[in-house]
């Protein structure tokens, strides 16, 4: 990949409406919203940006970490304000969505595209056709009734019959979650420490099915398949089968991968992968599953919350633990 560009003091980065998007932290002090307009940076919203998020046509700008929210429309005009003390949690997946957090204060809201500012009862992680899943963490998963928000069922995933978790003497353990939450239109599905990939009916919360497997990784959804990264192989697994349908080692990549650790971002054509050993950026070609190219960041990938690598219009944005924001495109 060829290096054309890079931008100092960048904290996040992620597609904002039709373009792309950074805030940045200079002298302990946040300041504006930028993008890259033909190589150059570009202002769109002075002052202080703390964070930002952009879901299906809402755009949420924050500019202290416990502050005022405002609105933006397509041409970065501020259109709304939300006068509370309010912090910005994550767009709500799977639907049109943001969940955010009154600060101080046990009240959370979601903001959806019709400006509306509804309270609700309990923090949620997804919102299905029928239900909300709430946060699910170690080994519980809860669903509410999206009508009532009253609990419709908890599913306790320590359980036997949900798989178990052994070491590497055979020794027994009770299973737990292991990756974050993934969920479709009527699915939640979990992988476990144990190996196992589980597929839990998000209406009433009963197994749809049992998949064995490696048991480290991380896993991704995109569309009906599951990829998983064992750290040495990445995986691809159909939903609808379900079964594995493909792997490749990290060892035939030209970057010598001592093995991918952490998050990876799955686009329409092409895999994110961090590789923190050698603190490499490997772009992997989605439908084959072969690298197409990788870069090394001489001072390592920034490892956060936040968003550090990027894949937007053919372009991989990365940012390094100077804060400094790289930018390559194919050659």
């Amino acid at each position: 990949m060829k290096k054309i560009g890079e931008i100092k003091d960048v904290n996040y980065i992620m597609p904002l409406f039709n373009i792309f998007a950074y805030n940045k932290y200079i002298n302990n002090e946040w300041i504006g919203l930028y993008t890259i307009n033909k190589g150059k940076e570009e202002e769109l919203l002075g002052g202080k940006v703390y964070n930002f998020y952009y879901h299906d046509g809402i755009a949420m700008i924050q500019r202290e970490s416990s502050s005022d929210c405002i609105i933006l429309n397509d041409r970065y005009e501020i259109i709304e304000e939300i006068n509370k003390k309010l912090a910005i949690r994550k767009p709500l997946n799977n639907y049109l969505q943001i969940m955010i957090r009154e600060e101080n204060k046990k009240n959370y809201y979601l903001y959806n595209k019709e400006k509306n500012l509804i309270s609700i009862k309990n923090p949620y992680e997804f919102e299905l056709e029928k239900v909300f899943i709430g946060y699910v963490w170690e080994k519980d998963v809860y669903a509410y009734s999206k009508e009532t928000e009253e609990l419709l069922w908890q599913k306790d995933l320590s359980l036997p019959e949900y798989g178990v978790f052994k070491d590497i003497d055979g020794k027994v353990y009770p299973n737990k979650i292991n990756s974050p939450a993934m969920a479709d239109t009527d699915t939640i599905y979990l992988s476990m420490a144990g190996g196992q990939l589980i597929a839990l009916n998000a209406e009433d919360g009963s197994t749809k099915w049992i998949l064995e497997g490696e048991k480290k990784g991380k896993c991704v959804l995109y569309k009906n398949l599951i990829y998983k990264n064992t750290g040495n192989h990445l995986i691809v697994i159909d939903t609808d089968k379900p079964q594995e349908i493909k792997r490749v080692s990290y060892k035939d990549y030209k970057d010598n991968s001592s093995g991918m650790t952490g998050e990876f971002n799955v686009y329409e054509d092409v895999i994110v992968m961090k590789n923190q050993i050698d603190e490499n950026v490997v772009v992997i070609d989605r439908h084959t599953l072969k690298m197409i190219d990788f870069v090394h960041l001489k001072y390592g990938i920034k490892n956060s919350s936040a968003n550090c690598t990027v894949w937007y219009n053919n372009q991989l944005y990365a940012i390094d633990t100077s804060d400094v924001m790289h930018i390559y495109e194919l050659e």
